[in-house]
């Protein structure tokens, strides 16, 4: 069941990442690839925070 959950994830991750990525084609390895993927994704999380921050400071205004 986890090989499915991470073969899904590695999936939508590749779509959501990589297809859009200008510098895919510097990711030759799996590990590389997995790296950047991470970092994207932690980048992603932030930038989110702040603007549910963001938009919740807004409101209570």
């Amino acid at each position: 069941m986890e090989t499915k959950r991470k073969h899904t994830d590695l999936t939508r991750y590749m779509l959501h990442y990589c297809y859009t990525c200008d510098e895919a084609g510097e990711c030759d390895t799996e590990r590389k690839c997995a790296a950047c993927m991470e970092k994207r994704n932690r980048e992603e999380d932030k930038r989110d925070a702040v603007t549910t921050k963001d938009l919740l400071t807004l409101y209570a205004l």
